[in-house]
């Protein structure tokens, strides 16, 4: 994990210094925070379709 040795983050590029405090930070709050974001869009997107297309028809 890029956290605890340091390098540069995947997608958006930012480099950082490796630190056990930045690797337990990114595992116990980033990790969390990432998979809820991604999970509420997958539940969310097919329920904003449906009202979408009920709307316009």
């Amino acid at each position: 994990m890029i956290g605890f040795i340091g390098g540069t983050m995947p997608l958006i590029g930012i480099e950082v210094e490796g630190s056990i405090l930045l690797g337990l930070f990114m595992l116990f709050v980033g990790e969390p925070v990432l998979s809820a974001s991604f999970a509420a869009m997958a539940l969310l997107f097919p329920i904003i379709l449906v009202t979408t297309w009920c709307r316009a028809t």
